[in-house]
């Protein structure tokens, strides 16, 4: 009974102890700052390991690697995604400059970026991250088509993007 009592009083003051540092303003919540370390890999290693879990359960269609498809998402994604996320041969936008924890740059990788996980992360967005949930705007065939060019597509050049999201 005494371990009980005393495990109890630890979580009280534990619970006590982090909503009193919450209301202290200590606590940096400025973009301009980056993360301590230690925070950041917390928030790091939190975030792959729910998209990992989320995107388990995500289906990919068969038909996902057409190139109707493909142009879609590339048309799509210079339309929404390329103010954070960049595109080859250019700059980051004034706005992605800014996000802290930063967009990461995802045509510039040569690496295969599965689908499912693109899917699961444009429909949900991430918390705190800036990333919106992208389900609110769009329905899952459009948000298919933007997994689709970032599962194929990644290390493009400057020139086969622009060929990619050219108008008609």
């Amino acid at each position: 009974m005494k371990f009980l009592a005393g495990f109890v009083f630890c979580i009280v003051l534990g619970v006590a102890g982090a909503v009193g540092y919450s209301y202290s303003g200590l606590v940096d919540i400025t973009a301009a700052n980056p993360d301590n370390p230690a925070v950041g890999w917390l928030l790091h290693n939190t975030y792959r390991y729910s998209v990992r879990q989320g995107m388990a359960s995500v289906a990919v269609p068969a038909n996902l690697a057409t190139p109707e498809k493909i142009k879609a998402g590339a048309k799509l994604y210079s339309e929404e995604c390329v103010y954070c996320h960049g595109s080859p041969g250019e700059d980051a936008s004034s706005l992605a400059k800014g996000l802290n924890p930063p967009a990461p740059m995802l045509l510039a990788g040569s690496g295969p970026y599965p689908a499912n996980r693109a899917f699961w992360v444009a429909k949900n967005g991430v918390r705190m991250s800036a990333m919106p949930a992208w389900s609110k705007s769009y329905d899952d065939d459009h948000l298919w088509s933007v997994a689709a060019f970032l599962s194929q597509k990644r290390g493009l050049s400057a020139e086969e993007y622009k060929a990619l999201t050219a108008g008609d």
